[in-house]
């Protein structure tokens, strides 16, 4: 074992010892243990060295005491789920929809159908249950501002396939999932790349829809007018309340 002290006689200021276990501790007034760092590289603090757990930090107490661990807030965005679509029918985003949030967000990246000029649309699982019946009102509507009534949330329409550089990308919010006395409503920007005679163009679409159904909402549907959704990646994200 070694000691070097810094200070004086009467209070020692900093002593720093090795032992046999190959652990170094940095102490104060040379008999309390500050700073421990083990063997394995591991950092304590604390006169009873606190080694946290797996993802914590150290947060600050300020100059009164020593720094403590803490596991770090989960932010205002918390990941959920992610499907990969990959020649899929369907593409189901379920299961992590409940009510620990009051809003979630689903972002989808870099989809595109099999085939060209096919349009990108979305059911609501309400009840248990896809719902595929003409209870769906979708505003604006794809070809205009007036709002339409159908069996399907209408997202973006003539999507490119057959140029593999061109993808549609969504953001879509879906508010109280969990609820049984709200029907249920989402908004949602959609853009994708598409070749028109010959050129490459941008279109760009935001709205929002609703269902009538009550029921809790457990799951959102994706899926082409015709054939697969070739790729693309769903997330779903909850968002903080608060």
């Amino acid at each position: 074992m070694s000691n070097i002290a810094a200070g004086t006689t009467s209070g020692t200021a900093l002593v720093s010892t090795g032992n046999t276990s190959g652990e170094l501790q940095l102490q104060v007034n040379g008999t309390t243990p500050s700073v421990t760092l083990a063997a394995n590289g591991s950092i304590g603090v604390g006169s009873s060295p606190s080694y946290g757990t797996n993802g914590q930090v150290l947060t600050s107490s300020g100059t009164s005491s020593a720094p403590t661990w803490a596991t770090p807030s989960a932010g205002a965005l918390t990941l959920l789920s992610t499907v990969t679509a990959s020649s899929s029918a369907t593409v189901d985003v379920e299961t992590t929809f409940d009510s620990t949030y009051d809003a979630y967000m689903l972002v989808v990246s870099g989809a595109r159908p099999a085939t060209d000029s096919r349009d990108l649309l979305a059911r609501m699982k309400i009840g248990g249950s896809y719902v595929t019946t003409s209870t769906y009102i979708t505003f604006p509507a794809s070809s205009g501002q007036t709002a339409t009534l159908g069996a399907q949330i209408d997202l973006i329409t003539t999507v490119w396939g057959n140029d593999a550089a061109s993808s549609c990308d969504v953001v879509m919010y879906i508010y109280n999932p969990a609820s049984t006395a709200f029907k249920k409503q989402i908004r949602f920007e959609a853009t994708s790349m598409r070749l028109d005679t010959g050129a490459t163009q941008l279109q760009s679409r935001s709205g929002s829809a609703s269902n009538d159904g009550t029921a809790a909402l457990t799951g959102i549907r994706f899926y082409a007018s015709s054939g697969n959704i070739a790729e693309g990646k769903f997330r779903l994200y909850g968002i903080a309340n608060s």
